[in-house]
C-alpha cells in the first residue's frame, strides 16, 4: 500500500466522506473484496481517473491471510472489466512497489504491458518507493 493506515476509527471518517464524493463525482470507485459464503471483507479494490476521461487507473489490496488464492486476480478482473464497460476507458494503468513480487504476478496475469521502472513512483514515511508501471487497453484485454 503506499498509504499508512489510519491510526483510529475516527481517522476513517474524512477518509470515507472524500471516497463518497469522487464517487458522487466519477472520479473514484472503490469496492471491498468479500468472500461471499462468509460475508468476510478481505480487501479493497479501486479505479480512479487519470488525467485524460478515458484513463483510468487501479489498485487492489488484500488481506495477507488470504493471499495466494486468486481473490487479488480476481477483483482486478472485475475492476478492469467495470472500467472498460461502464467508464469507457481507453486505457487502464496499474503499478507495484519494486519488492511486491505477488503485485507483479497479479499484474502479469491480468495482460497488463510494463511500461516503465519509476524510482520516485510513490512516497511512503517520507521516503521515495520505486515502482514498476504498466498499462493495458481495449484491444489487448480481448486478445487474452
Amino acid at each position: 500500500m503506499n498509504w499508512e493506515p489510519p491510526e483510529s476509527k475516527k481517522a476513517l471518517v474524512p477518509i470515507l466522506e472524500k471516497n463518497i464524493e469522487a464517487w458522487m463525482n466519477g472520479d473514484s470507485y472503490i469496492f471491498t473484496v468479500e468472500l461471499l459464503d462468509a460475508k468476510l471483507p478481505i480487501g479493497r479494490v479501486a479505479i480512479r481517473k487519470e488525467r485524460s476521461p478515458t484513463i483510468w487507473s487501479i489498485g487492489y489490496w488484500v488481506h495477507p491471510e488470504f493471499w495466494n488464492n486468486g481473490y487479488a486476480t480476481e477483483a482486478a478482473r472485475a475492476i478492469i472489466d467495470f472500467g472498460f464497460t461502464e467508464l469507457n476507458a481507453s486505457s487502464i494503468t496499474t503499478a507495484h512497489a519494486l519488492s511486491n513480487s505477488a503485485s507483479k504476478r497479479v499484474i502479469e496475469k491480468l495482460g497488463f504491458i510494463f511500461i516503465r521502472e519509476n524510482p520516485r513512483g510513490f512516497i511512503k514515511a517520507g521516503k521515495p518507493i520505486a515502482e514498476r508501471e504498466y498499462a493495458i487497453n481495449n484491444k489487448q484485454l480481448y486478445l487474452l
